[in-house]
Parts: C-alpha cells; structure tokens; sequence
C-alpha cells in the first residue's frame, strides 16, 4: 500500500488524460468527469518501477452546499499557491524567491501564507493571513562539532554529545526491498548525489510514526546528522535581545504593510495566466482585493477604584499611569509576611522593601516591615530548610528573592508554599529589580500583586447584572441566578466535544452545589488563535490597528453561530489580533450587545495589567492556574487557597 501522499499524486498524474481536471489531497479525488461507480488503474512506483493498482471509487456527488465542498475549496486555493510558485512546509506555502537570511544567526526566514476558504454570513470567503517560517541551518552535525569545541574535558564532552545523540555511524548497512545489503553512504550517493563528509558520526535515532507503523516501518528510523538541520529557535537565542528585535522587524508587521502584502497576494494570483487558467476551469472567480464593511465600536469602560474612577484614553486601553496612586477598593493587610533572599542580593533585598512600603500605603494598605530572612546561599535547598522554621501560621504572604530563573529551585518552592505548606508567595528576580531608575514602577506592579494574592480587589468596572457569576472568577457561597462559562483552548474541530460531554456534565453540577439550583447558563468558546485579520480604514488609502472595544458581527461571522469578533487589546507592535467568540449555548435571556458588552467589561479586570488583555480575564486567571499546576505543581493546589489569585 501506497501511504506517501506525494507518490500519490504522481500516480494520478500518470493517468492525467483520463483524469483531467482534479483536485487531488491524497486521500480524496474531486472532478468534473464521470469515471463510473468504481474503476481500477495500473501505476508504476516513481522509483522502483513497480506495478501498483490503484483503485478509486464514488463517494459522493458534491454540489456548493455540501460539506465536502469546503475541502475541494481549499484544495484549489493550494493549487493556485503552488501556481503562484509558493512552496508548501508543514501545513502553510511560502515565497522561496523572498526569503530572508540571517546570517549571523545562521537562520533563513521565509515569508509565506495561510489560508482557509469557508462560508461566511456574505458568501464564500478565502481567509488570508500571513505566515513566516524560520529554517535552522546549523546542522545536527554542526551542534555536535560545538558541544566538543566547549569542553575541553573530551569525557565531558562526549557525555554531552551522547545526552543529545546516541547511533551508529554512516556506514551502518542496512537491506533494500530486493535483499541486498547496502550503506547509508552509498544510497545517500546513489540515490540523491549527496556525498557524506563524515563517516564516523554518530546516527540519530528516531522512532517511527503512526503512519510509519502503518506504511510497514517497525523498526527505528536512522538519520544522518549531517543532513539533519536543527529546527525553531534555542533558548540562547530566545534571550538575545537584539536578535529577538531583528526578527520581530520581519515579523511583526503593521497594519499597513500587512495590507498591502496581502492585496499584492490577491493581484499575484489575478496576473498569474496559470492561476487564472486554473479559476476557470472550476468556474470560480477571486475578488480583487479584501473584503470591506462597517464595524462597530463599544465605549470606553469607567474604571473603578475606592476614591474615584477614571476613565482611559480609548485608543490605549491602558490606565497604569492614572492608578499608581489612587486606593484600591478593597485592601489586605501587610503584617506579617517574610522575605527570603541570599546575602549577596541584601541591597537590592532592602531597596524593594522601602519601595513596596511607599507604594502600597497609598493603595490603602496597612504595611509592616517583614521578616527579613538572609541566606547563605542560593542553592534550592538553603531556600526550603529554612522556609519551615520561618513560616508561622499567622504568615499572611512569603516574598523571595531568587537570583536567576532556575526552574528547580522555582518549582521547589511554589510546591512547597501551595501544597505542604499554603501561603501566598511572590518569587522576584534580581534582574527585575537591579535598575534603580525602574524600581518604583516594578514595585508598584509587585504591590498589586501582592493585594490581589491577599484576596484584596484592586479596580472594577460597572456590571449591570447583579445575579451574574462569571465561573473562575467567583465562589460558590452565593446562588447567582446567571452563570457565564468562557472556555478556552477549544478549536473548531472540538465543539461537539464540549457540547456533548462537557455541557451536560456542568448542567448537572448545579443542583449538586444546592438541592434545586438551576441557574440560567452561557457557555461562551473563545478562540486567540484564528488567522482573521481586521483593518480600520484611516482616509482614502491609509490602515491602522482597529481600537480597543471594536466589535466584528456580521459579514465575516459564520452563518450558523452565534459568534463574533472582539479587539479588546491595543497593540504597540504590529497587527492586533481579535478574538473569536462563538456563543454555544445560552439561556440567560442576554440581549447579544448585553453579552459583547459584558465580554469586553470582563477584560478589563486583570489585576497583572492595568489595562485591557486579549481574553476576559477569567480566561486568563484560569490559564495562569493551569500553567502554575502543570509546569510546577504536578498535582492539585492546598484547598486553603482556593478563595485567593495566590497563581498570578
């Protein structure tokens, strides 16, 4: 059997006279040409020459508003990318002729697109955005000849070499489909012209696939190091500033570049004579440029603090200037709490704790000095040997000091202080403090903080509903008449999921809460990572970022949901991207403005950011909690800290 999709196609294509005008993914054939109920043809493999049958047999007869058409829709639109000389990687297509070297990072940045057709509210809809993929060109090879030139030490050397790689060499032998034996440096040659320079290194190991085990492969998979390019980017290179800024001005287009890439994307296809050929023969026609239609824009929200309110400028969304000072609506007190750092970090230790105490008086905070403790050292157990005999059971938060972001000592402590231990803790690295000229300002930002982990509320906007509880966000000791889920982390593909299994299972946690209670339920999927992409038309000519509390509900929406586009956040760099809301269940008797209303209000609400996020920040609540259990914890938290935001 014949699993390689691209030796599928070229079997097709030997019979393209019979087969004239299909689309073709590999598994599904479409065409215009009745070739009866079921027909068999005879193909030769591309590189043995072998014979292989193939069969193909009717499914179905699609019309425009068939399920399947969708697919056939977005196989003509990959044609016309690989007319347009795009080429595909993974899942995407990009320019080739366009790529963009780093050289001093060995990397090669392409340009490309993504694309998916589907019915919209208007019509049918190609949804374009763009796409950059980032190709290594250090190879394996290159990383192992590295790890030997850092250490002089070859035993050290080779311990490091073989936590990364462990194989046989080049001239490992291995049987052909006709029984003869032949090396890995021969075929290479043989087969591809690539000669090997290096006898001698090792062999990757891979372990086949799912669709290896299925194309016969059992064994494991060798590969040569040499040929083998390192993907994505390191760490190292992750924590390089300038390099991260040099691809961030590549890839972090603004609206008005990104516009114009796009409509020279639609006029590429337009002047291309095989692109054109190709619209023809399926009697389609692409528009000219983007779609365009009228958006409509919520108000700026009242941000609500104990001695006032404020009101933000619109296009920012952000209030973090105009709250240092004002007084949080409501405060917990400072009075016995403790701090850990190492002796070598007491200056820095010191200054943050005269900063923390003038900034979180004014909050409305009643502030003592802490419990200092010193640490010889800053090893992982020096923190945890002292941590018992420091904390008291009257200690209201723990603040430690760390010197650098080493993981274990991170996850020690977290684990300790909210599971064997609760109390809520704040973890500050030296760096983030070590500019004095900035110190007032992170302070500021650790004294919300440290507010919002005691339980205090540090700002609100006005929620009309007073019977409403938003789940994550609430407890249960009040029986709220309204409930709005928003569940994240859900793509298209797992909607019936959640209504099947995860809907009824919350419907029928209600009255387990309280004999009778069934309170009216939104069920609300929110989605960060959809490729749509929105325009504000500035004049004749100009595009910008469309502002905060823009809402998209119509046109580009789909037909069947009760669903629409939120821009909450502003964007400083490049294009904003808006969030998907998809409505899937909703008793509540919410007028739909209502519902997009409360949706931006919800968020305003996160306490890490004086200003608008992406999602209501339940959404954002829930995804902190989940990254702090699954990346540290490994278990679920101590229940004495199930009423505080101890996770942000």
């Amino acid at each position: 059997m014949v699993v390689q999709r691209k030796m599928r196609r070229e079997m097709v294509l030997q019979h393209k006279q019979i087969l004239k005008d299909v689309a073709f993914d590999g598994t599904t054939l479409y065409s215009f040409e009745y070739i009866g109920d079921e027909r068999t043809f005879q193909c030769q493999h591309t590189v043995t020459g072998d014979p292989i049958e193939m069969r193909l047999r009717l499914t179905a007869k699609n019309s425009p508003d068939s399920p399947n058409f969708f697919h056939l829709a977005n196989l003509i639109v990959r044609k016309l990318l690989e007319l347009s000389g795009l080429r595909l990687i993974g899942r995407n297509y990009y320019q080739f002729d366009r790529k963009i070297d780093l050289e001093r990072y060995r990397l090669t940045l392409f340009p490309g697109f993504l694309t998916n057709v589907n019915i919209y509210e208007g019509s049918l809809m190609i949804n374009v955005d763009l796409s950059h993929k980032v190709l290594n060109k250090t190879t394996v090879f290159n990383r192992l000849q590295d790890i030997f030139t850092q250490f002089v030490d070859f035993k050290r050397a080779q311990d490091e070499a073989t936590k990364e790689l462990v194989g046989q060499s080049p001239n490992y032998t291995f049987k052909k489909r006709d029984g003869t034996d032949e090396t890995l440096v021969k075929y290479y040659y043989d087969r591809y012209q690539l000669k090997i320079e290096d006898t001698t290194q090792p062999l990757l190991i891979s372990k086949p696939s799912k669709k290896d085990r299925r194309a016969g492969q059992t064994g494991p998979l060798m590969l040569i190091p040499e040929l083998c390019c390192v993907t994505g980017i390191s760490d190292v290179m992750r924590s390089d500033f300038q390099f991260m800024k040099e691809l961030a001005t590549h890839t972090h287009i603004g609206p008005m570049a990104r516009y114009e890439k796009l409509t020279e994307f639609c006029h590429d296809i337009q002047n291309n004579q095989e692109a054109k050929d190709e619209l023809k023969k399926w009697e389609i026609s692409l528009d000219t440029g983007l779609v365009e239609f009228d958006g409509r824009l919520l108000e700026s929200e009242q941000i609500l603090y104990a001695n006032r309110s404020i009101r933000y400028k619109h296009d920012e969304a952000d209030w973090s200037r105009e709250g240092r000072s004002l007084k949080h609506i409501s405060c917990k007190n400072l009075k016995n709490w403790t701090v850990f750092y190492p002796s070598s970090l007491r200056e820095l230790g010191d200054e943050l704790i005269n900063a923390l105490y003038q900034v979180c008086v004014p909050f409305g905070m009643e502030v003592e000095y802490p419990n200092v403790i010193q640490l010889p050292n800053d090893r992982p157990e020096t923190y945890l040997s002292a941590l018992p005999e420091k904390i008291q059971k009257n200690t209201d938060l723990v603040l430690c000091i760390l010197p650098n972001n080493r993981k274990d000592r991170y996850d020690a402590l977290k684990k300790y202080m909210c599971l064997d231990n609760p109390v809520p803790s704040q973890m500050v690295l030296a760096k983030t403090i070590s500019k004095k000229n900035q110190l007032m300002s992170v302070a500021t930002k650790i004294g919300i903080q440290l507010n919002a982990k005691l339980g205090g509320e540090i700002w609100g906007v006005t929620i009309p509903s007073k019977t409403l509880m938003v789940i994550g966000m609430d407890s249960y000791h009040d029986s709220k008449r309204k409930v709005v889920l928003y569940r994240d982390g859900v793509s298209d593909g797992q909607l019936a999921i959640v209504a099947e299994h995860e809907l009824p299972q919350i419907i029928d946690t209600f009255p387990k809460i309280m004999p009778g209670y069934q309170p009216k339920l939104a069920v609300v999927i929110v989605k960060k990572k959809g490729n749509a992409r929105f325009f504000a038309k500035m004049g004749s000519t100009s595009m910008s970022n469309p502002p905060p509390g823009t809402i998209i509900d119509h046109t580009v929406t789909n037909a069947e949901w009760y669903d629409f586009y939120l821009i909450s956040q502003c964007a400083r760099q490049g294009t904003v991207s808006p969030t998907h809301y998809n409505i899937i269940w909703d008793r509540t008797n919410f007028k739909v403005d209502h519902m997009q209303r409360l949706t931006f209000k919800l968020t305003h609400l996160y306490y890490n950011w004086p200003g608008t996020i992406r999602v209501p920040a339940v959404c954002q609540y829930a995804h902190k909690l989940a990254f702090l259990v699954g990346q540290s914890l490994h278990q679920d938290f101590n229940p004495e800290l199930a009423d505080r935001l101890f996770y942000l």
